[in-house]
């Protein structure tokens, strides 16, 4: 099953670096839920940032 992780990059990185832990993974696969190609931009930057990712 997925898992719902809601909030602010402040909020979301930490419960998405648990959920890494948890699984030792080294990487996850995020679906952001947002009304258009601009708003999932822009949310997939603020979680980029959140991680400290930098676009090349």
């Amino acid at each position: 099953g997925g898992r719902h992780i809601v909030g602010t990059p402040a909020e979301v990185v930490p419960r998405l670096r648990a959920l890494a832990e948890q699984g030792a993974a080294d990487e996850l696969m995020v679906l952001t839920m947002v009304p258009d190609a601009a708003a999932r931009r822009r949310s997939y930057e603020l979680l980029a940032a959140g991680f400290g990712l930098r676009p090349r």
